[in-house]
């Protein structure tokens, strides 16, 4: 009998209780005998550094439940919600998935049209695709996505808003999570993660960099950079000494728009060179997913960073992950980004 492979795409930014319910309802749904997740790698789809690196976030999820765990490639992890989608899907596919689970505020699937006009009187892409959910958004594009390609998608409903800021409650969102970590606010009632010991990053540490770039570069450089239309160039180097994010946010570019151009200039991601999606990496595993593995074409797929085809990109994202931090925290990020590979047994 075929094994049932389900797929998630996720970030784990950070890695949390809801994401457990998740995983939980994925292999309840689906009875599953696979479950493989593709996970954003050092910086994720709101336009930020991962809150904690992609390999602790690789531990989490293959001690709870996950038994494959894949990159998304930073150049797709940093784009619109139609092009992460599109490489997620595209990559769950070579990993040999029938059905994706996600996650959506709404359950009721709906085909949206794009109004174009509310983009020509100068609002934003959400207002003109008629959705204000982050996650609606991937949703619809999870939806398009997996035409043609013999996938099942089925919808779980989220368990809390996607900027909730509420702590009190055992599933928290991320986005609270981050916050009262920053505010020293106890968090082991939210998370079975611990960050007291270890590096967290955040926007804030990268900007000086970012504007440093800003500033460097000429308009005509800059506008090679991915997400760089419409002349938003200019709004950015206007603003780069002057609280460069909440300047630049208007009714045409959302926040989290402002700060993934940003993020893909510091990270000097072109819009001619992107990364291949012939091939997936595997961040991690246990028994079930390396048995998983044995059934693939082995072109499909790598565990040894020096066979990756993407690897001088993701080398130079970890570099750059890490360079706001001490020397010894940089020699660590790219050891492993060379090195490491997460086994459970």
């Amino acid at each position: 009998m075929k094994p049932k492979i389900a797929g998630i795409v996720v970030e784990y930014n950070p890695f949390h209780n809801g994401h457990i319910h998740h995983i939980y309802e994925t292999r309840k749904i689906t009875n599953c005998d696979v479950l493989i997740a593709i996970m954003s790698p050092n910086f994720v789809q709101r336009g930020e550094p991962a809150f904690i690196n992609k390999w602790q976030r690789t531990q989490a999820a293959l001690e709870h439940g996950v038994d494959l765990v894949i990159e998304l490639p930073t150049y797709y992890a940093v784009q619109s919600a139609d092009y992460f989608a599109m490489a997620s899907v595209i990559l769950l596919k070579l990993a040999g998935i029938d059905t994706l689970v996600y996650g959506a505020e709404s359950l009721k699937i709906e085909t949206k049209e794009f109004n174009q006009t509310i983009m020509d009187e100068g609002k934003s892409y959400p207002a003109a695709n008629n959705s204000d959910s982050p996650n609606n958004i991937l949703a619809e594009a999870y939806e398009k996505q997996v035409e043609g390609k013999d996938i099942k998608t089925i919808r779980i409903q989220r368990t809390n808003q996607y900027h909730d800021t509420d702590i009190n409650h055992p599933i928290s969102s991320a986005s609270a999570i981050r916050k009262a970590h920053k505010e020293h606010v106890a968090l082991n009632h939210t998370t079975p993660m611990s960050f007291d010991t270890i590096q967290t990053h955040t926007l804030e540490d990268y900007l000086p960099f970012i504007q440093y770039e800003l500033t460097s570069k000429t308009n005509q450089e800059l506008s090679t950079i991915n997400l760089m239309s419409e002349g938003i160039e200019n709004l950015l180097i206007k603003n780069r000494n002057i609280n460069i994010i909440e300047s630049s946010v208007n009714k045409r570019y959302t926040r989290s728009r402002i700060q993934r151009t940003l993020i893909n200039v510091y990270l000097h991601l072109k819009k001619d060179e992107p990364a291949l999606l012939t091939q997936f990496r595997v961040l991690g595993m246990n028994s079930v997913g390396q048995k998983h593995l044995s059934t693939l074409d082995t072109n499909l797929y790598t565990s040894q960073f020096k066979n990756y085809i993407n690897k001088d990109m993701e080398l130079k994202a970890s570099e750059l992950y890490a360079l706001p931090y001490s020397e010894e925290y940089q020699k660590e990020t790219l050891q492993n980004e060379i090195q490491n590979i997460i086994i459970i047994k």
